[in-house]
């Protein structure tokens, strides 16, 4: 079963410049960390979520609850991410788990990767 992960973050709109200068950096230490996930940063628009909303996601093509490398780089990296909050550019930060779904043409049961 494959498993994305998103870290979703308000940030203050007073702030904007000091939260997209951190998280240029965020984007720099990935880079430089193999062990560090690689996601991508996203920023909506047009959505149910305001526009100062921050959303950085990955997508882990498998899943195990335990013994997964990544699992303690990316805690760390979330920890890193929300602790924002201490520097006021960010108001809120949760961190949420989906699994993917696909379904089968030929069957109705949903099949989880």
């Amino acid at each position: 079963m494959s498993v994305t992960m998103r870290i979703l973050q308000q940030f203050d709109v007073r702030h904007e410049a000091d939260f997209m200068e951190l998280e240029r950096k965020f984007a720099e230490l990935e880079r430089r960390r193999p062990d560090y996930p690689k996601g991508r940063r996203l920023q909506p628009i047009s959505a149910t979520m305001p526009c100062n909303t921050f959303i950085w996601e990955c997508e882990f093509p498998t899943w195990t609850p335990r013994g997964q490398r990544w699992t303690s780089s990316t805690a760390t990296m979330s920890t890193r991410r929300c602790s924002r909050n201490k520097c006021n550019s960010s108001n809120r930060c949760a961190l949420n788990f989906t699994r993917t779904l696909t379904f089968d043409h030929k069957d109705t049961k949903t099949q989880r990767h």
